[in-house]
């Protein structure tokens, strides 16, 4: 079956990405040692909003060119919601394969891509998935994904109120470990930020919206019954030692004051606190 998949791979056109078409890829390397059709695959993918939105469904049918040739169906199946456990699970296998150098940077260099088109869209709720996907992958989490990182805040940050829904939707569903992992990947990135004294400036203003935006997530959850981290996750100590807390006080009391005398205005990058956003601050 593998075989089969590979061929089709080669054959058909790319039209997104599935564990199973993952597992005959690295099978196919694994036999010949070439890397190249693996490495092609994955840069078309992570480059391409259409293909990485349409791939680990959990539902396929002939609406996509390979599946109906290798299957033979004929009848039209509709695409079903993201199988984060696939997208999981196709992270895991490709971080195994060697060399891991040239693998990883072609997904980072292909996500980065991405993520800089994407800066410049509105995204819609269908088109969601492709940042569930991307918030999966292990290697945001490494220094060395500064900017694909900052990127995807931006992104994130910028969502329209349907598809920041969209999102929270899958997000209020993830079990602690894997919102946890979120968090602490958000919050390591935002330290590494931090210098003593700091103030808020708008290069840390999408950070601190997209922690903003779990923090809202694992209230809602709370509200449902239970939260699905402690809320002392979200403390950020960086921050606290660092922080020019007089600084941030005469904005944020000057920002009240322009407040009182007419209607309230949510924070913008130029003009935020760090106040703005008290759970970051352990009460004690």
């Amino acid at each position: 079956m593998y075989y089969a998949i590979v061929q089709c791979l080669q054959e058909f056109t790319l039209t997104h990405l599935t564990l199973p078409m993952t597992k005959a890829l690295v099978a196919k390397y694994d036999e010949t040692e070439d890397l190249s059709f693996l490495i092609s695959t994955l840069r078309t993918v992570f480059t391409s909003s259409e293909i990485l939105n349409l791939s680990f469904r959990k539902s396929v049918g002939n609406v996509l060119n390979l599946s109906s040739a290798l299957f033979g169906e004929e009848e039209e199946v509709l695409l079903e919601g993201l199988d984060l456990d696939a997208v999981r699970e196709t992270y895991s296998l490709l971080m195994k394969v060697e060399p891991k150098e040239l693998l990883h940077r072609t997904m980072t260099d292909a996500t980065e891509i991405l993520l800089t088109a994407l800066e410049a869209a509105k995204i819609q709720p269908t088109e969601i998935h492709q940042l569930l996907i991307i918030l999966e992958n292990p290697l945001l989490g490494e220094l060395s994904c500064h900017e694909v990182l900052k990127k995807l805040c931006k992104v994130l940050a910028s969502l329209n109120e349907y598809s920041q829904q969209e999102l929270v939707a899958y997000l209020i569903e993830y079990d602690s470990t894997h919102f946890s992992r979120l968090v602490k990947m958000f919050q390591d990135h935002f330290n590494a930020l931090l210098y003593p004294k700091h103030r808020a400036d708008p290069s840390l203003f999408h950070h601190l919206k997209v922690l903003a935006l779990l923090y809202d997530v694992n209230k809602k959850s709370a509200s449902c019954g239970e939260s699905i981290v402690a809320y002392r996750d979200f403390y950020c100590d960086g921050l606290a030692k660092k922080l020019d807390f007089k600084a941030d006080c005469i904005k944020w009391n000057r920002r009240l004051t322009s407040d009182s005398q007419g209607p309230a205005t949510p924070p913008t990058p130029d003009d935020y606190c760090f106040l703005d956003f008290p759970f970051l601050f352990d009460p004690s």
